[in-house]
């Protein structure tokens, strides 16, 4: 018989935690591809996270001008660009189906 033990999580930072933490330190931006690299997570799991982050209100989501990926700001980001900005921009207020899990 196969004995199963489950161990008990380690202390520090969880990935949500991390998440935030990464996305408040690029001013630029950063994509859901460049946070699957750093934190070594697959990209469904951060896309939960993601979609908890966005609607607590700590992250912003932007359309890239280049490619058709999203940008992930945080919200301190908006307090700093204009009004006139944030429309030509075209800030998205809800998460896009792949956060919804449809």
């Amino acid at each position: 018989m196969t004995l199963i033990k489950i161990i008990t999580p380690t202390p520090g930072p969880n990935t949500s935690d991390r998440l935030l933490e990464l996305i408040d330190n690029r001013v630029t931006g950063i994509t859901l591809r460049e946070l699957c690299q750093f934190l070594n997570r697959p990209a469904s799991m951060i896309q939960v996270c993601l979609q908890k982050s966005i609607r607590s209100g700590r992250v912003r989501v932007y359309k890239s001008k280049t490619s058709m990926s999203l940008i992930y700001y945080p919200c301190q980001d908006l307090a700093n660009n204009s009004k006139d900005n944030r429309v030509k921009n075209k800030v998205l207020t809800y998460s896009h189906p792949g956060l919804m899990g449809y």
